[in-house]
């Protein structure tokens, strides 16, 4: 409310690993304010709000200090929350009266039984069955509609992290054909295919793929239609991640964020075609 703290959440490499943290924008200072919690919203009257392994927690808030002013409660732990796939993302906010809006539903990745649109008044139409099994398909995660609005990119986790409650995360991508109703998987031979941005002639795709004879996930550019051999874009060192963002309206540049672990990472740019030498933004 003083207009020059912010609240946000740092990663430290692992799905469970993530931290409050508030930051001083007139003097660049910053803290952790609690472990273990994420995308926090602060509430009218000292209160802070925020996803903690599947549970949304409350605490009393010292907003000039910026630190928890008494032990935190449980409030709901029926609230979507995306995990493990996307670090304390929970679909929650809090309205300046203080009133809750929130997704109803398990904290972790399910599988689900089918696509469907969703407009503004909250009606929901499933789309047309694609024949294939749920579990093959997978959670989906990610889904991007082509320029032409005629297919959907859908990234779907399917395999078991060991170790992580049995949630999936590695990730098949395919191509839904709207009018036709069909899925196509994109780069069927590699385990791990995620994250799809459409390039603007909707012809291909850039993504990510974790390699298996390689450290980091690369970025490469994939036909719509499942034909051809993926065309390499980034060769990130040291076990880094590359993640696409964006393509500029004319197709020439992908925008991406290369992720170093825990929290430190930079935006990069890199032409789509000649020389493709990628720079940092």
């Amino acid at each position: 409310p003083d207009g020059r703290t912010v609240l946000y959440a740092t990663l430290n490499g692992n799905a469970l690993g993530i931290n409050i943290s508030a930051l001083d924008v007139e003097t660049g200072q910053r803290h952790v304010v609690t472990t273990g919690g994420g995308w926090a919203r602060y509430v009218d009257g000292g209160y802070v709000v925020y996803a903690q392994d599947g549970t949304l927690m409350a605490a009393k808030f010292d907003a000039r200090r910026a630190v928890m002013a008494g032990a935190p409660v449980k409030v709901r732990q029926d609230i979507v929350m995306n995990l493990p796939s996307e670090y304390g993302l929970g679909h929650f906010d809090v309205s300046s009266t203080g009133t809750l809006a929130y997704l109803s539903g398990p904290p972790y990745l399910l599988l689900g039984d089918g696509l469907a649109w969703i407009d503004r008044s909250g009606r929901l139409t499933r789309l047309p069955e694609t024949g294939v099994p749920a579990e093959q398909l997978g959670v989906n995660t990610s889904l991007r509609v082509s320029p032409d609005g005629k297919r959907v990119a859908v990234s779907g986790m399917g395999a078991p992290l060991q170790n992580f409650k049995g949630i999936p995360v590695a990730s098949a991508l395919w191509v839904y054909d709207l009018a036709r109703g069909s899925l196509t998987r994109l780069v069927p031979d590699q385990p791990s295919v995620w994250s799809a941005v459409w390039l603007p002639d909707g012809q291909r795709v850039a993504a990510m793929i974790s390699e298996a004879d390689r450290p980091g996930v690369s970025l490469f550019l994939v036909r719509a239609d499942g034909v051809g051999t993926p065309e390499r874009l980034t060769s990130p060192l040291g076990g880094r991640f590359d993640v696409p963002w964006s393509v500029t309206a004319d197709g020439s540049r992908l925008f991406y964020f290369e992720h170093a672990g825990g929290s430190e990472g930079d935006v990069w740019t890199i032409p789509l075609a000649g020389d493709r030498h990628a720079e940092p933004v």
